[in-house]
């Protein structure tokens, strides 16, 4: 999907695996279903600290109506620029003597990504809207990107639900180059247990396409009785994935820890998460007025 969309996975959907169980980064709409006008927090340094990713999303009500909207900044800073470093000595094949080391300079990209979604629901189904738009630089390269994500929650029972996500139904780039550019649409699907203080999820997604493969997360979670979050989790490209989250009076913190697969050659990632929920805080202000 939408290369920056598939980076605002805030501490507790990374420490699940990179499950879709809170609604704070935008991954699946639906998810907006019952909760509280909240602020929430990101930011996340991977690939040995080369990637820097903040992300800051808003649920709010209009009419008890909700509407979720979700910013997300990535940074990769200090890329070398090789392109005016070789100088060819004609025979148009490179070699290391040919390279003027003094030409490679350092580019960074930049990419902004904005989210705004909401819902519909009818019984026990659960519609989501998700309108999406991006900017991406690097060096004199740009281009702007519009798309739409529609996902499906089915609650069985208090117990089970099963969620469906067509990712990227309709998206595309314009490049400064003059080039149109199409995304390949992601189907996504899941499961999820909530039985007691204890969740568990699957999730599997492939792009529309007979030679894709399949993606997979799966994670667990456990709430002691003093509301702290005990996380776990594993996917297609980590090792093991764990994490821990405290549920305040107005506060919500997550941190997570990322082991990569072992064919990644990159070093562990941290994640920490804050939200606060907003209804929580103008009730204690309400308290406090003189």
């Amino acid at each position: 999907d939408s290369e920056i969309f598939c980076e605002a996975i805030d501490g507790r959907n990374t420490a699940l695996g990179g499950l879709s169980i809170s609604y704070y980064d935008g991954s699946n709409p639906t998810l907006i279903k019952n909760k509280q006008s909240s602020v929430h927090f990101s930011h996340r340094e991977k690939y040995n600290n080369k990637v820097k990713v903040t992300s800051l999303s808003y649920l709010y009500f209009v009419n008890n109506h909700p509407y979720f909207i979700n910013v997300i900044n990535r940074t990769i800073p200090d890329i070398p620029d090789t392109r005016m470093a070789w100088v060819d000595n004609g025979d148009k094949v490179p070699d290391y003597q040919e390279i003027n080391y003094f030409k490679i300079n350092n580019i960074d990209q930049t990419e902004l990504g904005l989210q705004l979604s909401t819902i519909s629901i009818y019984n026990r189904f659960t519609l989501g809207f998700k309108f999406k738009t991006s900017y991406f630089q690097l060096a004199k390269y740009k281009n702007y990107g519009i798309g739409s994500d529609i996902a499906i929650l089915y609650e069985i029972n208090k117990l089970l639900s099963i969620n469906l996500n067509f990712i990227d139904l309709i998206s595309i780039k314009y490049w400064n180059t003059g080039t149109w550019e199409t995304l390949m649409p992601v189907i996504k699907s899941g499961f999820k247990i909530d039985y007691d203080k204890i969740i568990f999820g699957v999730e599997f997604s492939k792009y529309i396409k007979d030679y894709a493969q399949y993606k997979y997360h799966i994670g667990l979670e456990y709430q002691d009785l003093n509301s702290i979050f005990y996380r776990l989790g594993v996917s297609h490209n980590t090792n093991i994935t764990l994490g821990v989250g405290f549920k305040l009076s107005i506060l919500n913190i997550d941190y997570a820890y990322i082991q990569p697969a072992k064919i990644l050659p990159f070093d562990d990632t941290h994640v920490l998460s804050f939200s606060i929920s907003l209804k929580e805080l103008s009730q204690i202000k309400d308290k406090i007025k003189p």
